[in-house]
């Protein structure tokens, strides 16, 4: 049975006054007393720390930054950003009928304390830091390893913690990681996606946590790379295992490099000195690495997590690419970076407060569309982040708001099915994204667009034929409220009045209303 004949079973009772908003509660989030905590004052920090530097910038190239965007444009963009999906009806409306000054700082608190953040982070860093698990062979490493990383968010766990714990997983017989099920032990994934090759290891490992790119040093001293291919197999040798020397001893923390005999130590990245214990426990290399990355000390850690989640709340980040910091060219971008990841590192990785201050800040908040600049600036001058730009929803995205739009709870389907719709709607950079003739083919055509769209089977067109208190005025602004966080304009309304109205199947004219909403722009993009 299909999931929306499923949900079918409770419409009559709860359909009607969940979608119109009339039900008690805000969808899983806390309320508003709840949501002020001992991060909000980082996290303000983290918002001027941004303000300041961004502003700077502005002043000096002469460019105003965009007005703010719209209440419910930017309860959409956040919701997007922090739980992966558009608000419910209800939730907009809550947000909007709030005067208070402070309605969009109380909301951001709401939603970073919600169990959809979790689970929506999760899916951010598992696709920062194992993107092979967007690959058929490595796709069933993504339902535990969410499950995991979830748990841990809702448990507290800093940045740091993530990253060491799943670093440092046991492995069993030299080769398979072991069951991660037990709640002590960290996720075995990442090392599965590398199948637990030191150099594989090697290399995913100083992309994912160091933003270091020393995959093309693998097999050669690049000419147009600062690292050496000695400095990768140095790294790679921290996941050896314990192999005899020519004497017959074990040597630990060494690695041959491949197809040249040369035998070379673990070492740090940059050359930092080491001090080899002489250990036989195979353990121990990951656990000396996951100690160095994770340093507050390391030039690279923070900086690197700090980037990667600015690209995920801004389209880009600081510094470009995200994978090879090494090389990032001084910069106000690289300036502010530098102060956020001190920042970040001083306040113990804390991963929430991070957050809201990139979401607090005034760039965050600005509109998708540009000011005029007070004066022209020179050629080559760059205008960082003056405005929001638009981006293509993520597959996990759209799914959850195609669901949430038509009145239905995304967490009710199964891991395999959202799995198999994300894997059709997968996007690199959110900002380049296009959408190809088959993801088109499949949001107009699909099974589950046709589920939704179908008069008798969709919640929220259910609400739209039999709610007797409602007007027709009052059904159109229900339906843009579920789909696109707003109110109708005037012309809207006129028009899909006209339509609704002159269509000789009421019921069909209205889901043929929702389908067009659902294939629309408005509705694929954060804006």
């Amino acid at each position: 049975m299909s999931v929306v004949a499923l949900l079918r079973v409770g419409i009559c009772r709860f359909g009607c006054l969940a979608i119109l908003g009339l039900c008690s509660g805000s969808g899983g989030l806390p309320r508003p007393s709840e949501a002020a905590g001992p991060d909000h004052a980082v996290a303000g920090e983290m918002a001027r720390l941004i303000d300041d530097a961004l502003q700077e910038s502005w002043r000096r190239q002469g460019q105003a930054p965009a007005s703010t965007a719209p209440p419910a444009t930017l309860l959409r963009r956040v919701s997007l950003d922090l739980i992966g999906r558009i608000p419910t009806v209800s939730e907009t409306r809550s947000f909007l009928a709030d005067a208070s000054p402070q309605r969009f700082t109380k909301r951001v608190g709401q939603l970073l304390r919600s169990p959809a953040h979790a689970r929506h982070l999760a899916t951010v860093l598992r696709r920062s830091w194992i993107p092979a698990a967007d690959t058929p062979q490595f796709a069933h490493l993504v339902e535990p390893y969410e499950a995991w990383l979830t748990r841990r968010l809702k448990q507290g766990a800093c940045y740091d913690e993530l990253v060491r714990e799943q670093l440092t997983v046991p492995v069993c017989e030299q080769a398979v990681p072991v069951d991660s099920d037990q709640p002590t032990l960290g996720s075995p994934a990442f090392l599965a996606a590398a199948d637990v090759n030191p150099a594989r290891l090697a290399a995913n490992t100083t992309r994912a946590f160091l933003g270091l790119n020393l995959d093309c040093a693998q097999c050669h001293d690049h000419p147009f790379s600062r690292w050496r291919r000695e400095e990768f197999w140095q790294v790679a040798a921290f996941f050896s295992h314990p192999a005899p020397s020519t004497s017959g001893q074990v040597e630990p923390w060494t690695i041959e490099i491949e197809e040249t005999g040369r035998v070379v130590r673990a070492t740090y990245p940059e050359g930092e000195p080491l001090e080899v214990p002489r250990s036989r426990d195979a353990q121990a290399g990951p656990e000396a690495l996951a100690r160095w990355i994770t340093a507050e000390k390391n030039p690279y850690f923070a900086r690197n997590a700090v980037n990667r989640l600015w690209a995920t709340c801004f389209g880009s980040g600081l510094v470009e690419p995200l994978d090879d910091l090494s090389g990032a060219e001084p910069s106000p971008q690289n300036a502010l970076l530098n102060a956020l990841a001190a920042r970040f590192a001083r306040d113990g990785y804390r991963l929430q407060p991070l957050v809201e201050g990139m979401v607090r800040s005034r760039a965050y908040r600005a509109s998708a569309r540009a000011s005029a600049p007070r004066e022209t600036p020179p050629p080559s001058a760059s205008l960082p982040f003056h405005k929001m730009p638009v981006r293509a929803l993520t597959g996990e995205q759209l799914h959850a708001s195609l669901l949430t739009a038509a009145g239905m709870d995304p967490t009710s389907v199964e891991p395999q099915d959202r799995q198999a719709f994300v894997a059709r709607f997968f996007i690199d950079r959110p900002t380049e994204a296009e959408r190809s003739l088959s993801q088109a083919l499949v949001l107009m055509n699909g099974e589950l667009t046709n589920e939704l769209t179908n008069p008798q089977q969709s919640p929220l067109l259910i609400t739209l034929q039999t709610a007797p208190f409602l007007g027709l005025d009052e059904k159109i602004e229900l339906l843009f409220l579920a789909s696109y966080t707003r109110h109708p304009t005037p012309v809207e309304v006129v028009e899909t009045e006209a339509y609704v109205r002159t269509h000789p199947d009421p019921s069909q004219a209205w889901a043929n209303v929702f389908w067009a909403f659902l294939n629309s722009t408005e509705f694929n993009t954060n804006h």
